[in-house]
């Protein structure tokens, strides 16, 4: 969850280099949040489904710029531009290839987009 809420918190930074374990863990959190609000959608009432499509709409609009930062930032741990991200549009080929770089591991060293990211530490 830690990861999650510094992904939020740097919900605009476009800039620097963000490590896999931060990555991956706001998006598995991010994708949880979006198949819950989802089955809460289809297996609710009518009139609390249109509540629960409002609230997933506010969620998205509002994860979507902490969402593309974190992709962003993964990919300049990986030595490659953010726009790169952009790929997101382009089905099936895009998506495999962003899931294929975002799984890399970081550059050990500094690169054009930063220093490498301190490693975790397991609590």
């Amino acid at each position: 969850m830690h990861h999650y809420l510094a992904a939020l918190e740097k919900y605009a930074v476009f800039t620097g280099r963000a490590g896999r374990a931060e990555f991956w863990w706001f998006f598995a959190v991010h994708l949880a949040a979006l198949l819950i609000f989802t089955h809460l959608a289809q297996t609710a009432a009518a009139n609390v489904a249109s509540s629960v499509g409002t609230l997933f709409t506010i969620y998205v609009l509002a994860t979507a710029l902490p969402f593309i930062g974190a992709s962003y930032r993964r990919l300049h741990d990986t030595g490659r531009a953010g726009w790169k991200h952009w790929l997101i549009i382009v089905p099936v080929f895009g998506w495999f290839l962003l899931i294929l770089w975002w799984s890399e591991p970081s550059q050990p060293v500094r690169n054009q987009y930063g220093d490498a990211p301190a490693p975790q530490l397991k609590n």
